[in-house]
């Protein structure tokens, strides 16, 4: 007899709940990454930490192209039939075999590339470790756990996985030479994770051949698809062309710019991941009222939250990098400067597009945005990477996010009007100020970690009475009003 799916966990979690999970997700991403990369980096140094990086931006693109839409329309269309056991399995297997068509294809053009390109040859080693990570991408699955909204599930499994890689990383990589190591390694943990995830899925549904129906998914696999490849001309591919153009050791300066500034926007991306079903489940419910305060609740976070942030990362770039990296790392200084704004500029778009775009399905619009964004960043990877190197592809990064920004705001304007908090934007950046000057006296303390520390603490402090006492924002006064009753009832 078939043992029987247990379905109790698919009543709906609340978003607190999940938001929850997701920053715990985030933080310990932030822990982990600021525990091992200051270690990894000064280990291996910069050009080694540049060919890891080099390679896994060429996997990463081949891995965007075997997923195609997969991971937003996987999301939306579990979480569309989650309540119906029938619908929710043929919807999982069709995806799923979906998914895996497009995959195949991505290895054999994979392996065709490693084997064709000379400029490629002395990289192969790596190249052939990274190929496991696209073989095991369909059954990562990722998507499927969103879509049912069980993020405690995603939470406890990626905390082990990484807690494993951590001790890993410390016990096997001692010396410079131990980059391929290090590579296996951070591929190794895609790998874990895939499997834990095919194999907890049997919990909630089961892979089956019969019922297989790929066409209601194609177009908008395919349109979603396109995004996501067009996207990553100006992240992705960004590294490719930087390493191709500039070298190693370049790719090494502005991964290692980008570090942080992916950290902390992963904070924010966890709230938004945690959105998208939920978006979905009430347009589908035509909950206008509910979506745009979920809207009004996404664009607050972010403003309060970012703007102080950008402000300190600038300032304390030179700190960071040296905190990050160590010595050897200044070229990575100035773009860190110029990539920090993407922090919020980014918040914004994930608002517009993933809350907002994405759940009423308008899949044609979101595709238009990432082509004029992805025109933006190959003509100005010609322009700028070959005078301006790690520098020029900070620069391309920061104006394609613009361009996205600019088209994206321009369709949701169109259709509903102005949404955007303008007048909270220019409060929080007036705010900011003080701040600023405040912060580039305190950067200037000789001794490192009392300058980061003191200001750190200068700016959470800071917000806090800015937000409570003079923009009193609903959300700050909300918060400080739970944890005072939180406290008083201990």
């Amino acid at each position: 007899m078939e043992k029987q799916i247990n379905r109790a966990n698919f009543a709906p979690v609340s978003i607190k709940k999940n938001v929850i999970y997701s920053i715990i997700l985030a933080c310990s991403g932030y822990v982990f990454t600021l525990v091992t990369y200051p270690y990894v980096s000064r280990v291996l140094g910069v050009t080694n930490i540049g060919i890891c990086n080099f390679v896994n931006s060429i996997v990463q693109y081949f891995i965007f192209f075997s997923s195609l839409g997969i991971n937003i329309q996987g999301v939306r269309e579990i979480a569309r039939v989650r309540n119906n056991p029938e619908e929710l399995n043929r919807c999982f297997s069709s995806l799923f075999f979906l998914n895996a068509m497009t995959a195949i294809v991505a290895v054999v053009v994979y392996l065709l590339v490693m084997f064709l390109v000379p400029q490629l040859a002395s990289y192969r080693r790596l190249l052939c470790i990274g190929l496991l990570q696209i073989v095991m991408t369909p059954f990562l699955i990722e998507w499927f756990y969103k879509g049912i909204e069980n993020f405690r599930y995603i939470t406890l499994r990626s905390l082990i996985v990484k807690l494993v890689y951590v001790v890993s990383v410390f016990l096997f990589v001692k010396e410079e030479n131990d980059f391929e190591l290090y590579f296996a390694l951070s591929c190794g943990m895609m790998v874990l994770n895939s499997l834990f995830n095919w194999s907890y899925k049997k919990q909630y549904v089961k892979f089956r051949f019969s019922g297989i129906s790929i066409s209601p998914y194609i177009r908008s696999y395919l349109i979603l698809g396109l995004y996501m490849l067009l996207t990553s001309m100006y992240t992705t591919l960004n590294t490719t062309f930087l390493g191709f153009c500039a070298g190693d050791k370049e790719v090494g300066y502005y991964t290692t710019a980008t570090k942080l500034q992916t950290i902390i926007l992963s904070l924010y991306t966890a709230f938004t991941t945690v959105m998208l079903p939920r978006m979905s489940s009430l347009n589908k419910l035509h909950d206008i009222k509910g979506m745009r305060e979920l809207l009004l609740k996404s664009f607050n976070i972010l403003i309060v939250f970012s703007i102080p942030i950008v402000a300190y990362s600038i300032i304390y770039s030179p700190q960071i990098v040296r905190i990050l990296s160590g010595d050897g790392y200044e070229g990575a200084i100035v773009p860190m400067m110029i990539i920090m704004p993407l922090i919020f500029l980014i918040g914004i778009d994930q608002i517009l597009c993933i809350q907002i775009l994405m759940p009423l399905k308008d899949d044609k619009i979101i595709c238009m945005n990432s082509l004029l964004a992805a025109f933006c960043g190959l003509v100005m990877n010609f322009i700028l990477v070959p005078h301006l190197k790690s520098v020029g592809s900070a620069l391309v990064l920061l104006l394609s996010e613009i361009a996205v920004f600019i088209s994206s705001y321009y369709f949701v304007r169109k259709r509903f009007g102005s949404i955007m908090p303008w007048r909270s934007i220019f409060k929080n950046l007036w705010a900011v100020l003080p701040l600023s000057y405040v912060l580039y006296y305190i950067s200037g303390i000789s001794d490192l970690v009392l300058s980061v520390l003191t200001g750190i603490v200068f700016t959470v402090v800071y917000v806090i009475v800015v937000q409570f006492y003079v923009l009193k924002d609903k959300m700050i006064v909300s918060l400080f009003n739970d944890v005072k009753q939180k406290f008083r009832g201990a």
